[in-house]
């Protein structure tokens, strides 16, 4: 979530007409909510750079620069994720594109996203969107009319049935 959001939700709150709040308290609430959100926003940047390397939370807090429980409930309230949360949609996101504009092997995909392994990938893959990696490359694959090798798989598994 950004800075837009905010000032969008700010504004909508603001424009209430049975809220006759002030422009001295409006100004007042958008600086309060810049300087809440800052550490949010470097976290941010700092995961979307980064999400490829083994991140741990120290690493974050020193990035908020907040302590540990202020950093949790700001991050939660801001995005409505954990960071971990955000970081595994972040690392899924990379994969799904990864597999679809590369031939990359699966162990060099899991390794540029930040993954242990192929295999954790695969699961993490699996849980969060339902699809299994083979679909997802396959259906790319048919999608960009590169069925180089995705054919004769085709064949094959329509000569098992």
């Amino acid at each position: 979530m950004e800075m837009e959001y905010i000032y969008e939700r700010l504004e909508r709150l603001f424009s209430l007409p049975e809220l006759a709040i002030p422009d001295r308290l409006r100004r007042k609430a958008i600086r309060l909510a810049e300087q809440k959100a800052k550490p949010v926003v470097r976290t941010m940047s700092y995961l979307n750079e980064n999400y490829a390397q083994k991140i741990v939370a120290e690493d974050l807090l020193w990035v908020a620069a907040l302590c540990h429980t202020d950093f949790y409930k700001c991050f939660r309230r801001f995005t409505g994720l954990t960071f971990s949360d955000y970081l595994l949609q972040l690392r899924i996101a990379r994969v799904q594109i990864l597999l679809g504009n590369t031939t990359y092997p699966l162990s060099q995909i899991a390794e540029l996203c930040g993954f242990g392994d192929a295999a954790h990938m695969s699961k993490c893959f699996k849980k969060h969107t339902g699809r299994l990696l083979k679909n997802v490359r396959r259906t790319a694959a048919l999608r960009s009319g590169n069925t180089r090798g995705v054919e004769h798989k085709l064949r094959e598994a329509k000569e098992v049935e």
